[in-house]
């Protein structure tokens, strides 16, 4: 028996929340950055912001990129800014306006799918999907969200890197094949 043990188990699983409307609050808001600390940016240089959404009920949470620094991108904060009553039109505003807030947020269900439309799949077998922010609203009553067409919670896009199988292996023989 070896002398290494493994020790238990300080962390809990997070559950993420799903496709729908989602009454959250807003527990961190920072730059986006890789694992070496550089800031993630579009294609075109923008950089963006990660925001963690916790779902007080039942603790799910969910973090929202958002692109900022072009007037083409930013409405998506600008807007998440109206929808929690933060006037970001005179100049930045701090951290700590933000966090605390509390938002609708409808998330999406999106599916890669292939060239025929069919879903493309995990390497366990699962769908290649993930959970996308559609839009933040302003609370008007915390007991009403907001009414959404369910048709606009599930969406297809292409897969740009479906997987291929690897090519067959050659038959080796006594002769090298150069």
């Amino acid at each position: 028996m070896s002398d290494l043990i493994i020790p238990q188990s300080k962390t809990k699983d997070t559950e993420y929340l799903g496709k729908g409307v989602h009454l959250v609050k807003i527990t961190d808001i920072q730059k986006n950055l890789d694992k070496e600390g550089r800031e993630i940016t579009d294609r075109n240089g923008n950089p963006s912001l990660k925001i963690t959404l916790i779902e007080e009920a039942s603790k799910k949470k969910f973090m929202d990129r958002i692109y900022y620094g072009s007037e083409k991108i930013q409405w998506v904060l600008d807007g998440l800014m109206k929808a929690i009553g933060v006037d970001n039109t005179q100049g930045g505003v701090s951290k700590e306006t933000v966090v605390d807030k509390e938002v609708f947020v409808v998330i999406e269900n999106v599916t890669y799918v292939d060239a025929d439309g069919k879903p493309t799949f995990k390497d366990n077998g699962d769908p290649r999907t993930f959970a996308s922010r559609k839009r933040y609203y302003k609370i008007l009553d915390r007991n009403t969200p907001p009414t959404v067409d369910v048709s606009i919670l599930e969406r297809s896009i292409l897969d740009n890197k479906p997987k291929v199988a690897p090519p067959p292996v050659q038959e080796t023989g006594n002769d090298a094949p150069f």
